[in-house]
């Protein structure tokens, strides 16, 4: 992460006990500040908690995290407002609502650039894998501690972290395809093509071949998400068993259809 993403994590951006019965209540706590501080319009929150009922973002990481953030226009200044909860709340899991997690932690993002969220997000997921950083994050008393830490793990962890290159070998039916959307294979997106391919009985596996990438499991959130699809990158997605033709068909029309936005 560089100089100026590393300034995102500010102590007064960050909430260490923080008391909330629900993830609205806590998410409402955490942008109303952002508010007070003039990091995010005063839309803000109800504009994040609007995207949460619609693509929810709660991660199911072994420690899970809430990711709530919203549309760039409605943003002031980048920022990463964290919160270490007393209790866990509920979200809803990212990528498949009809399920939850329980999270004590939760990062809510302000990013004014849409290509930057992409590759924040990117940054963010990698790290909520490493279960040992997470459960001493969560040990942290202050918000000093909080800040120095995650400015410590961040900026320094490296830009691509998943070198392997990309398998290409695969079997059953498949299609090439450029991701168009200014988000690429993040966020809305993301979770639209991972809720299209759970509807299929089929394996379903995807890799971007820019960045030689191994194929993962096209029906996991956490796993897409780690493939770092940006706009203007080639994916191939690979289909084998019950009705992969269909189910190819259906990822490939949402891709040309730009996810229906």
């Amino acid at each position: 992460m560089s100089a100026s993403e590393a300034s995102l994590f500010l102590k007064d951006l960050v909430f260490v006990g923080l008391e909330a019965e629900t993830s609205e209540q806590a998410i409402r706590t955490m942008a109303n500040n952002l508010i007070q501080k003039g990091y995010v319009h005063p839309s803000f929150v109800e504009a994040v908690l609007a995207r949460e009922k619609i693509y929810p973002t709660g991660l199911p990481t072994l420690i899970p995290v809430g990711l709530p953030h919203t549309d760039v226009e409605h943003c002031i200044k980048p920022a990463i407002s964290v919160a270490i909860l007393k209790k866990p709340v509920v979200f809803q899991m990212m990528g498949d609502p009809t399920q939850t997690v329980s999270t004590n932690l939760i990062f809510l993002l302000s990013v004014v650039i849409p290509a930057n969220q992409v590759k924040l997000l990117t940054r963010l997921i990698d790290f909520f894998q490493q279960t040992e950083k997470l459960q001493s994050l969560m040990t942290k008393s202050n918000a000093d501690e909080v800040v120095a830490m995650l400015q410590g793990e961040l900026e320094t962890m490296p830009a691509e972290a998943n070198k392997a290159a990309a398998n290409t070998t695969t079997s059953g039916n498949s299609f090439e395809a450029t991701v168009d959307h200014p988000a690429g294979l993040h966020a809305r997106p993301a979770a639209k093509f991972v809720q299209m391919a759970a509807k299929f009985p089929c394996a379903i596996k995807i890799t971007n071949l820019d960045k030689h990438k191994s194929y993962v499991d096209a029906k996991s959130i956490i796993s897409v998400l780690t493939l770092e699809i940006s706009k203007g990158n080639r994916i191939n997605v690979t289909a084998e068993g019950e009705r992969s033709e269909e189910a190819l068909a259906s990822l490939k029309t949402l891709l040309e259809s730009n996810f229906g936005e």
